[in-house]
């Protein structure tokens, strides 16, 4: 028998740190800094979005994400926004492309876009200079309520042998999210009984 240790896979190598590091994290925001540059460039796009309905009325979503690839001095992102501590401060919205989106509960890929301010009430100028959309939702208890929302500059989009990698990464980082919110909601809970 021959052993290869991990450090002789860079990439392996770091991922396993990030891993160790993001498994003691108790927050959700925290787990997430941890994973976040991973995750954006094992999935490349050149802006991200990501979308709650979480106990919103149907038709409503609150955009929790905003990551633009490059540093452009006009955008403000939103992402400074911890969801799950500020979830009141961030505005619903309905309708749109994103609205349009999420009407399904499937990955949808968008190609060829062409947006404009007058098409789109929620988006308008943000994300003009896209031209195609993977969205990928991420299931809990089997319903569709975050969705994250990959942009690139490229019209053709995704290889094919890309999709199912991008689905399974984004539903393992929400499975880790939830996790860390229902261990928190347990601990406060135990907190009050004792």
């Amino acid at each position: 028998m021959r052993r290869v240790g991990v450090e002789q896979n860079e990439e392996l190598a770091v991922l396993t740190r990030l891993l160790r590091d993001a498994s003691g994290k108790t927050e959700p925001a925290d787990m997430l800094a941890t994973l976040g540059p991973w995750f954006r460039r094992m999935n490349r796009s050149d802006f991200f979005i990501s979308v709650s309905k979480r106990n919103l009325p149907e038709g409503q979503y609150k955009i929790t994400r905003v990551i633009r690839a490059d540093d452009d001095p006009n955008f403000s992102q939103s992402s400074r926004i911890n969801p799950w501590r500020d979830w009141t401060k961030i505005p619903a919205q309905a309708g749109g492309l994103i609205g349009e989106i999420l009407e399904s509960a499937e990955p949808q890929v968008l190609l060829d876009l062409a947006l404009h301010d007058d098409r789109d009430p929620v988006l308008q100028v943000t994300i003009r200079d896209m031209r195609s959309l993977l969205a990928v939702p991420s299931y809990d208890n089997g319903r569709a309520l975050n969705w994250a929302l990959f942009f690139r500059r490229s019209p053709d989009g995704w290889p094919d042998f890309e999709l199912p990698r991008i689905m399974q990464d984004t539903n393992i980082l929400g499975l880790a999210t939830k996790s860390l919110v229902d261990r928190k909601r347990a601990d406060e809970a135990n907190a009050r009984l004792t």
